[in-house]
C-alpha cells in the first residue's frame, strides 16, 4: 500500500457521529478531489466538482444522491492510497481510514486492502 499527497487543494472531510467521532491528528478526508466518479445524466466527473443533487454511481446500476459535504477545502491536501481495480480505470484516491465495503458486506479500512 503506498501513500501520496494530493496536489488537489479540494477535499471531502467525514463527518463524525457520536460512536465514531474524528479526530485527526492532521488532515482527514474521504476523498481526493481528483477522483473520477460516475454522475447519473452527466458522465464521468471530477469529485472537486460535485454539486449538491448529483447522483453518484455507488453500484452497478446503483446511484446515490450527494446531499451535503462534510467540507470542502480548497486550501488544504491530504494523504490518500490509490486503489487500482483493473487496468483500464483510473484509481480510486481514498484516505487510508476511509472505509470500504467487501463482498459479504464487511467494512474495512482502506489500508487494510491488500492485492488478491
Amino acid at each position: 500500500v503506498e501513500y501520496f499527497q494530493s496536489s488537489v487543494p479540494f477535499i471531502f472531510t467525514p463527518p463524525g457521529t457520536p460512536d465514531t467521532p474524528v479526530t485527526p491528528t492532521g488532515p482527514v478526508f474521504c476523498f481526493s478531489g481528483d477522483t473520477l466518479v460516475h454522475v447519473k445524466n452527466k458522465g464521468s466527473t471530477l469529485m472537486k466538482n460535485l454539486e449538491l443533487d448529483d447522483e453518484v454511481r455507488v453500484g452497478w446500476n446503483t446511484f446515490s444522491r450527494v446531499y451535503s459535504f462534510g467540507h470542502r477545502h480548497e486550501t488544504i491536501s491530504g494523504e490518500y492510497l490509490q486503489l487500482f481495480i483493473d487496468k483500464s480505470s483510473p484509481p480510486l484516491e481514498i484516505s487510508p481510514d476511509h472505509m470500504v465495503f467487501l463482498s459479504g458486506g464487511r467494512a474495512v479500512p482502506a489500508s487494510s486492502l491488500q492485492v488478491g
